[in-house]
């Protein structure tokens, strides 16, 4: 008389039981963190930097120098959020 195993599809192979697993922790932790974040403060504020930068060699070249202006912009936004248990500060540029 022979066995024969059978696995409930999806269950049966550890990488699919790794990544069940790691779905419910992450599902778990992910209610703690909107139960925090639903008692927080928060604020956004975005912003655009602007730069000018004059160069005497904008090629960098030297049989050929050329001067000009360099304009960089620079958005991003700040992120703050407290709530009773914990305090985030994100600052982002691009």
């Amino acid at each position: 008389m022979t066995y024969v195993r059978r696995a409930i599809p999806g269950f049966g192979y550890p990488e699919t039981a790794r990544f069940v697993t790691k779905l419910v922790v992450g599902g778990c932790l992910m209610l703690l963190v909107l139960e925090a974040l639903q008692a927080a403060e928060w604020r956004f504020r975005p912003r655009v930097t602007l730069r000018e930068t004059f160069s005497d060699n904008i090629n960098i070249s030297a049989t050929n120098p050329e001067q000009d202006f360099v304009t960089d912009i620079s958005p991003g936004f700040t992120l703050r959020g407290r709530s009773r248990r914990f305090s985030l500060n994100v600052f982002y540029n691009l």
